[in-house]
């Protein structure tokens, strides 16, 4: 068994943070190589939808009250870059330097892989297809919410009255063919 210190985090809560009171420490919490533009584009355009995104996670200082940024730096370059006058979602840990450098470090260093915008039409074009019973009926703003996109510019044909179910059962078989 490898010997290993603890870290003790004393609490976390949800709060909404006003983007003017999040500090960006990037010498100490941000360990990537700068931030991806396409990525903090993709999220801008989710904004524009007035659309929140998932909580950034925060780390109040306690040597100096200040609320630091230790994950979600793309996220909030992009409430930035859109202006956002909202507070943001957060989670605000409370724990010394050495426990938010590890949470900042676990957050980064999980292995993800995202949807390409390909991969994420499709999965909304599934779901569209999908209407083959009420039971299963999406309507066009679940399968939007759920792709992460505008509900008009997505699907070619996705009716939302029950009339029009069978016909779009119909018309996603022939493009299914």
């Amino acid at each position: 068994m490898k010997d290993t210190q603890s870290v003790q985090i004393q609490g976390v809560h949800f709060a909404q943070v006003r983007l003017k009171d999040i500090e960006e420490r990037t010498d100490l919490m941000q360990f990537r190589e700068g931030l991806q533009e396409h990525h903090v584009a993709e999220l801008v355009g989710i904004l524009k939808q007035d659309r929140e995104l998932d909580p950034v996670t925060l780390w109040e200082d306690p040597e100096t009250g200040a609320t630091v940024l230790v994950d979600g730096h793309h996220r909030l370059a992009a409430y930035r870059r859109a202006e956002w006058s909202k507070p943001i979602p957060s989670q605000v840990h409370h724990c010394d330097r050495k426990a938010a450098r590890l949470l900042a470090m676990g957050e980064n260093g999980k292995a993800r892989l995202q949807f390409t915008t390909t991969e994420r039409r499709n999965a909304a074009w599934a779901l569209v297809c999908d209407g083959s019973t009420d039971q299963w009926f999406y309507s066009r703003a679940e399968i939007a919410s759920a792709a992460g996109c505008k509900r008009q510019t997505r699907f070619a044909y996705c009716p939302s009255k029950p009339a029009d179910r069978a016909k779009r059962r119909r018309h996603c078989n022939l493009m299914w063919a």
